[in-house]
């Protein structure tokens, strides 16, 4: 009878891991953080989002207004309308990266988030102590994970931090963030058009 050998296969832990041991009592401290920290960042990304929006829409608006009521004939004019066209992308350049710093910021607490609810083990099966005739009133009982498993599935497809900000930031027509900028530019394209073709149109 041949003897076969088995070769341990050493486990490759996380970068942020030590090992196996005792978690840290202050996991549900931070998690309460990160989860507060989301939210404060989102709520800011769309509050970003949303004002410029208003702004470009009003400098539109005011493009429309002075060609409407002044002479767009006078030189002061035409500077004006100029300089709103300049003015039209410096606003949407300017909600663009204030829209990317918080949205980058809540996708960094999403993902803290979910490390956090991994080391609790709380992301795959979970026990529970209830009677049997209790079980079958679980609710989403043929769930595969405890946590959400969009959630979970999404940053297990991540190595880095970096590479899960990079999939998110560019996952077009899928994100509020994506729409949020198109809309952003698409107004500041427009009110320099505008700008520029009342500047030319006299």
């Amino acid at each position: 009878m041949t003897e076969k050998s088995f070769e341990s296969k050493e486990i490759e832990y996380p970068k942020w891991c030590k090992g196996k041991g005792e978690v840290s009592q202050y996991l549900p401290n931070l998690l309460d953080f990160a989860s507060k920290n989301y939210e404060r960042h989102t709520n800011w990304f769309l509050k970003h989002r949303d004002t410029a929006l208003t702004q470009l829409t009003a400098l539109i608006t005011a493009e429309i207004v002075i060609r409407q009521f002044l002479d767009p004939g006078k030189n002061s004019i035409q500077l004006i309308f100029i300089l709103l066209s300049i003015f039209s992308f410096i606003l949407a350049g300017s909600g663009h990266r204030s829209c990317n710093r918080c949205f980058r910021a809540s996708l960094e607490n999403a993902l803290l988030i979910n490390k956090i609810i991994w080391i609790m083990g709380l992301s795959n099966k979970v026990n529970v102590n209830f009677d049997p005739d209790d079980i079958i009133n679980a609710p989403a009982a043929d769930d595969e994970t405890f946590f959400v498993e969009r959630y979970v599935t999404d940053s297990y497809n991540s190595k880095t931090t970096k590479e899960y900000l990079k999939k998110h930031l560019i996952n077009k027509g899928k994100t509020t963030y994506f729409w949020g900028l198109v809309t952003i530019w698409t107004l500041g394209i427009a009110g320099f058009v505008i700008g520029i073709a009342f500047t030319v149109l006299k």
